[in-house]
């Protein structure tokens, strides 16, 4: 199961950010670009592209991984960077989840509930857990596949992230507070859908 579940962050990380974050600096200087040539276009999405702090610590990680491989240490059955780095590391990121959280409190001036927020909470949590399950149902098969065929339908159930929240700030300002309220009401349809 863990080869499946490195395979999806592998190319969650490796691809679809990447391309996502492509396609935010692309429709950015599309909106802001009017009356610009295509090249004056072409130079923003590259400068976007370049300065993207995604972008560039995926391609710095990957970097380090192809130079620097040889250094890193296995713990655990885990490969991390060595003392003191991976120490620093970890007390840099340690309170990214509280943060998240409170980044989705503040973003809310009241939780509204709309069309569009319950509509993609119903999307994110119910939708893809059950045709994630789907899937695996059809497609895997053989013995001892029913707790992969399980997990599926848990790891589809996975609320969103508060990254959304990141980029809509970023990116289109006025939607920040729809995507909290959804980002929230997310949260709370996943706590019980998880026990099902």
């Amino acid at each position: 199961m863990s080869i499946y579940i490195t395979g999806n962050a592998l190319v969650g990380s490796f691809v679809f950010v990447p391309l996502t974050m492509i396609a935010f600096a692309i429709g950015g200087a599309i909106r802001t670009g009017a009356g610009q040539s295509n090249w004056q276009i072409f130079v923003n999405i590259m400068y976007d592209l370049s300065t993207n702090p995604v972008i560039f610590m995926t391609f710095a990680g990957l970097l380090f991984k192809i130079i620097f491989g040889f250094s890193l240490v296995e713990e655990n059955g885990k490969i991390k960077l060595p003392h003191p780095f991976s120490d620093f590391i970890e007390l840099f990121t340690s309170p990214f989840a509280m943060s998240a959280l409170f980044l989705t409190g503040t973003s809310l001036r009241s939780p509204q509930i709309s069309v569009w927020a319950v509509g993609c909470v119903l999307m994110k949590v119910v939708v893809c857990a059950w045709l994630s399950y789907l899937f695996a149902t059809l497609f895997v098969r053989g013995e001892g596949v029913k707790p992969l065929q399980d997990f599926t339908f848990f790891y589809g159930a996975i609320p969103t992230s508060s990254a959304p929240i990141v980029f809509a700030s970023q990116f289109d300002p006025e939607a920040a507070e729809l995507v909290a309220t959804a980002v929230l009401f997310g949260l709370v349809l996943a706590g019980p859908i998880m026990f099902i």
